[in-house]
């Protein structure tokens, strides 16, 4: 039997901090990089977003990766471990 383990979805509430929602997208969208670094070390996946729909969104794998991309949108999404 397959089972996976979800991580929940993050938000933003009014501090900044993150919260968690399991409703919506699944997904959060920011510019700020200091909220996709804060989600990275919050153990979420970051991506950046690329302006054409064909192009896949690139995981970036580091904090260096992330500063380097500041100014582009970054998606923020669940991490999913499936284990069998």
């Amino acid at each position: 039997m397959d089972k996976k383990q979800r991580t929940k979805i993050p938000a933003l509430n009014d501090e900044g901090k993150f919260i968690y929602d399991d409703e919506g997208s699944g997904e959060i969208q920011t510019y700020t990089m200091s909220k996709a670094l804060q989600a990275y070390k919050e153990g979420y996946a970051v991506y950046i977003a690329h302006p054409l729909d064909e192009d896949p969104d690139d995981r970036l794998f580091s904090a260096e990766e992330i500063t380097k991309a500041d100014g582009h949108l970054f998606i923020i999404k669940e991490v999913v471990f499936e284990y069998t």
